[in-house]
This record gives structure tokens, sequence and C-alpha cells, in this order.
């Protein structure tokens, strides 16, 4: 499990927006916006209320910086995520169920109460493209 490399980066304007953290953030974690405050968030799979709402475009992505509680950062919602490190080339990826702000591939989820949520599958072992889908639904792996 890692996240995508604290030295990612995108060009891609029409997919940035700038968050406001409730916790600290590091570049390359996988966020969320919460329905209630707002605030970006570490989204982490073993609950839905770590995640984003079902169904909502928007509402999460990888932070493309650092931020503290209550400070502003980049958050890539949709489109290619560059310079990212050790990725597995044409594999998915998904929210971590274990370490907030993670991810694994897809073949890594193991338990029968992780949510699937995928943030987006690999081009290259230095790019993937970010497209997440929260579908709010309960692996069952037996």
């Amino acid at each position: 499990m890692a996240s995508f490399g604290t030295g990612v980066t995108s060009d891609d304007p029409g997919g940035i927006i700038i968050g406001e953290a409730a916790s600290t953030i590091l570049a390359g974690d996988a966020v969320f916006k919460s329905g209630t405050t707002g605030y970006w968030a570490k989204a982490q799979s073993d609950a839905t209320a770590t995640l984003g709402q079902v169904g909502i475009r928007g509402d999460m992505g990888v932070a493309l910086g650092g931020a503290l509680v209550g400070q502003r950062c980049e958050i890539l919602i949709r489109g290619f995520l560059e310079n990212c490190t050790a990725l597995l080339p044409g594999a998915v990826y998904c929210v971590s169920d274990t370490v907030a702000g993670e991810v694994v591939a897809s073949a890594a989820l193991t338990e029968d109460t992780d949510y699937l949520c995928v943030m987006g599958a690999t081009v290259l072992a230095t790019t993937a493209w970010i497209n997440p889908i929260n579908t709010n639904v309960v692996v069952n792996l037996l």
C-alpha cells in the first residue's frame, strides 16, 4: 500500500480544484470532501463516512500538494496524474481500507468489509488516469 507519491503533478486545469483541509494532507493522498463540513480529508474505504458521497462527482480526488488543517490545497478530481512512484502499469487502484489516504492495486483488496472505491487506473508506472468512483458496494470475497 502507498500513496501515489509525494511528487505528483498534473497539468489538467479542468480537473483541478482548490479545497480546504480538515486534517493534515500529503501530496499524493487519496482524499474526499465531507458532505457535512465541505472540508477535505484522507479517504479510507472501511466506512462510508470516510469516502465521498455516492454518485457525486468532484468530491474525491488526489491531493497535488500538502496542507495542514484549514489550509488550502490543489486536488485533482479527474485527469492524468503524473510523476507517481512505484505503480503497476495497467492496474486499477482503489482507496485503502487500512490506511487513510493510501491506495492499493485492486488485487490487494482482501476483506469483506471493504467498500469498493476506485480512484483510477495506471497508464505507466509513473502516470495514472484519475476518475474516482465511489460505488458504496461492500466487497464480498467469499
